[in-house]
C-alpha cells in the first residue's frame, strides 16, 4: 500500500517532467474520453421502453400526435410499428393512449358512428355499418394469442323481390399467425363460431377462414376440408409409431414424421344391375273367341239359280253339314329385379404415404441393423404401409444431441444483474485512461536509450559509486583491494565516459577526497 501511496504522491512531479508534445497528447486523450462519457451519461439517462408493439400505420400516427400534443417523448421503431417512451412513462402514456381508444388494431370500428350523419344516405348507411361490424370483428380476432392480425369481409343477408331471390349472408376471415404459431381445428371452429354470432343470419359453414400463405383452414369446403383430413392423419400416424417403439427404445429416444399425400377430388360412381331369376308378373290378358256352323240352315251359291224351282240346291266345295272353330289369345307381362347403384365421395382420400423415423443410438453407438430393421417393421404395421399404393419408410439410428449434453457456461445467478450499458462503457474509459497513464509514466521513468545514472544533488560518494558500478557491470566475484578496485572503477568511467569521471571527481573533491 506504501509504494502506491508514494507513486501516486509521484504523480505531479512526474506529469510535470514530461515533454511537452507527451502532455498535449495526453490531454487531448483525456478530453476525449471525458466528453464521450458525459455524451453517453446524457444520451443514456433514461432508459426507453416499449408501450406498445405491432401498430398499424394509422394508430402509429395517431398515437405520436396524442403523445406530442401531451409533451410525453417518444421514439418510433421497427419500421413505426413500435412505440417507445421512457421507462418512467410508460404506464402513463398507455392510460393516454388508452383514453382516445388507441390502439384501434387498424381498421375501423363502431366510431365510425360517433360523428353526427345528417344527409348520408341509406346506402353509405349500410356500407357503414358493413364496415364498423368488420373492424370490430378483426379487432377482436387478433386478440386471439397466435393471431397476430386479421383481417374480415362480410356480406350481408339481402331479401330479394321473391324468397328464390333472396341472398344469403356469408363471410371471410384472413389471419397472419404469429411466427412458429399454428391454429388447431377447435381454433379454427371457434375463430366460425365467433364470426356467424356477430351477424345475423350468418352460419358458420358460410365462414371461411383462410391464413397468410393462402391455406383453407375451414374444414367445411373441399381444401379446407382435405387439409384437417391431412393434418390430422399425420398426427396421429406419428402418434401411433411414436408411441409404439417406445416401448422399445425408451421415452424420448423415437422421433417420427408423416407425410400424406390426399386426393380431394369429389367421385360420383353409378351401377345397375339386372337378376334375370327374379321376375314378378306385372299384368295378365286371355282373349277365346269360338265360331260353330248348323246342317239346318239353308247354304248355297246365293243367287237366282239357287232360287229356281224343282231345281237340285249345289253344295259348294268343302262343305260340311255342320262345323265350329276357335281361338285363345292369353298375354303375361313380368318384371325383371334392376338394382342402380349411385355412390359419391366427398370424403378426401390417402393416395400416398412417407415416414421417417429416427431412432436414439446406445452408448453413444447408432443400434445395429437387425434392430432396426425389426423396428421398422412395425412401424410399417403401424401405419398402415401399403408397397402396391407407392408409400415409403426410411428408418436410421444414430445418437440424439440433447441440449443438457451439450457444453454451456455456467448461467449467473438469478440475483445478479448485469450493470447498465453506459456503466461498462463509462468503466472502459476509466480503465483506458489509466492504461495510457501507466505506458507515460513509465515511459518518463524509464532511462534514455545509450545515458547512464541520473546525478541526483545530496547524494554521498558511495552511493555515487554504486550507481557506476550498476552502470559499468557486476562487481568480480573475487575479493580485491578498495583503492585498486575504485581506481580500476575510474579508469573505466574515465575511458568510456569522461563526462561522467568528471562529475565523480568533481564530487570527491567537494567531499575531501575518495575515502570519505
Amino acid at each position: 500500500m506504501d509504494p502506491l501511496l508514494k507513486q501516486l504522491g509521484q504523480l505531479p512531479s512526474r506529469l510535470g517532467a514530461l515533454p511537452a508534445a507527451t502532455k498535449a497528447l495526453l490531454l487531448v486523450v483525456l478530453v476525449g474520453l471525458g466528453a464521450a462519457a458525459a455524451a453517453l451519461s446524457l444520451s443514456s439517462a433514461d432508459t426507453w421502453q416499449y408501450a406498445f408493439t405491432n401498430l398499424t400505420a394509422e394508430d402509429s400516427s395517431e398515437a405520436a400526435a396524442q403523445l406530442k400534443a401531451a409533451g410525453v417523448p417518444f421514439r418510433l421503431e421497427a419500421g413505426g410499428t413500435a412505440l417507445a417512451v421512457p421507462s418512467q412513462k410508460v404506464y402513463d402514456a398507455r392510460l393516454l393512449l388508452a383514453a382516445s381508444g388507441l390502439p384501434r388494431g387498424g381498421g375501423v370500428g363502431f366510431e365510425l358512428f360517433d360523428k353526427g350523419d345528417l344527409g348520408v344516405s341509406e346506402f353509405t348507411q349500410k356500407v357503414n355499418l358493413r364496415r364498423a361490424i368488420e373492424g370490430e370483428l378483426a379487432r377482436t380476432i387478433s386478440r386471439l394469442g397466435p393471431v397476430r392480425s386479421a383481417r374480415v369481409h362480410l356480406t350481408l343477408p339481402e331479401k330479394g323481390l321473391f324468397r328464390d331471390d333472396d341472398r344469403k349472408a356469408s363471410a371471410a376471415v384472413v389471419l397472419n399467425l404469429q411466427p412458429g404459431r399454428t391454429l388447431e381445428d377447435r381454433e379454427v371452429a371457434g375463430i366460425r363460431h365467433l364470426t356467424a354470432s356477430a351477424v345475423p343470419g350468418l352460419a358458420p359453414g358460410a365462414v371461411t377462414v383462410v391464413d397468410g400463405k393462402g391455406n383453407v383452414l375451414s374444414a367445411e369446403t373441399s381444401w379446407g376440408e382435405a387439409n384437417a383430413f391431412q393434418r390430422k392423419l399425420e398426427r396421429d400416424l406419428e402418434t401411433r409409431v411414436r408411441e409404439l417403439l417406445e416401448q422399445a427404445v425408451g421415452a424420448g429416444a423415437v422421433v417420427a414424421k408423416v407425410s400424406a399425400q390426399v386426393d380431394a377430388a369429389e367421385v360420383s360412381t353409378s351401377s345397375e344391375t339386372v337378376d334375370p331369376d327374379a321376375t314378378a308378373l306385372r299384368s295378365e290378358r286371355h282373349v277365346t273367341q269360338s265360331q260353330s256352323q248348323d246342317a239346318s240352315a239353308p247354304a248355297g251359291v246365293a243367287g237366282a239359280a239357287a232360287n229356281q224351282p224343282l231345281a237340285a240346291q249345289p253344295q259348294p266345295a268343302g262343305a260340311v253339314n255342320r262345323g265350329s272353330s276357335s281361338m285363345q289369345d292369353e298375354i303375361k307381362n313380368y318384371d325383371v329385379s334392376r338394382t342402380t347403384t349411385t355412390t359419391v365421395q366427398r370424403a378426401p382420400r390417402l393416395k400416398k404415404l412417407s415416414v421417417a423415423v429416427l431412432l436414439d443410438g446406445v452408448a453413444g453407438k447408432p443400434r445395429p441393423d437387425a434392430e432396426v430393421a425389426r423396428l421398422g417393421e412395425l412401424a410399417k404395421r403401424a401405419v398402415g404401409f401399403d408397397a402396391a399404393r407407392g408409400d415409403d419408410l426410411d428408418i436410421s439410428s444414430a445418437p440424439f444431441v440433447r441440449a443438457e449434453d451439450a457444453a454451456a457456461p455456467a448461467p449467473p445467478p438469478a440475483a445478479s444483474k448485469l450493470p447498465p450499458r453506459s456503466w461498462l462503457i463509462g468503466g472502459g474509459a476509466a480503465l483506458a485512461a489509466l492504461v495510457v497513464l501507466v505506458l507515460l509514466l513509465a515511459r518518463g521513468r524509464a532511462p534514455a536509450r545509450g545515458g547512464g545514472p541520473e546525478l541526483v544533488p545530496g547524494q554521498s560518494v558511495a552511493q555515487l559509486e554504486a550507481r557506476v558500478a550498476g552502470v559499468a557491470g557486476a562487481l568480480p566475484a573475487a575479493p580485491r583491494d578498495p583503492q585498486e578496485e575504485l581506481r580500476e572503477k575510474a579508469r573505466l568511467l574515465a575511458a568510456k565516459d569522461p563526462a561522467r569521471a568528471a562529475h565523480i571527481l568533481k564530487a570527491w573533491m567537494s567531499e575531501g577526497g575518495p575515502n570519505a
